[in-house]
């Protein structure tokens, strides 16, 4: 297979394995709240760096994440190959925001935030893998 020009393919766990940065935000900062219909619209780019970012927190049920152009897949830990694009990923950030999604509060602050300052520098790992969890499977199912 020939991998394009925003063809991205991370081994999640050897990223892993390799890195020892632990990064802190600081202090709990309360961001806006999101206008309820505003959403994030992503480009290329931003969703290789968001799948980066996710494969810093996923170890525990990822393999590998390939992105190419707008279309993600991931090999789950089983061998089991799971799609999404840059459209479901979008979705999942306003089924979280809106809290449509059960998971720990200070990621659907982070998302929030991303949405109303349009700025991604919100998303931490653990918020990616929830984004990327939830275009995959509608919920968090691992974590």
């Amino acid at each position: 297979m020939r991998l394009g020009a925003h063809t991205h393919r991370w081994s999640v766990r050897s990223r892993v394995e390799s890195s020892a940065t632990i990064w802190s935000r600081g202090p709990e900062v309360s961001p806006p709240k999101p206008d309820p219909v505003s959403t994030i619209k992503l480009t290329a780019d931003d969703l290789a760096d968001i799948m980066d970012t996710a494969g810093m927190a996923c170890t525990y049920w990822a393999d590998e994440i390939e992105v190419d152009g707008d279309s993600v897949r991931v090999l789950d830990a089983d061998g089991i190959d799971h799609d999404t694009d840059k459209t479901s990923i979008e979705k999942a950030f306003t089924l979280i925001a809106e809290g449509r999604i059960d998971l720990w509060g200070e990621i659907r602050r982070y998302v929030e935030s991303a949405i109303a300052e349009n700025d991604l520098s919100w998303i931490d790992s653990y918020a990616a893998d929830a984004l990327l969890q939830v275009s995959i499977f509608g919920e968090i199912v691992y974590g």
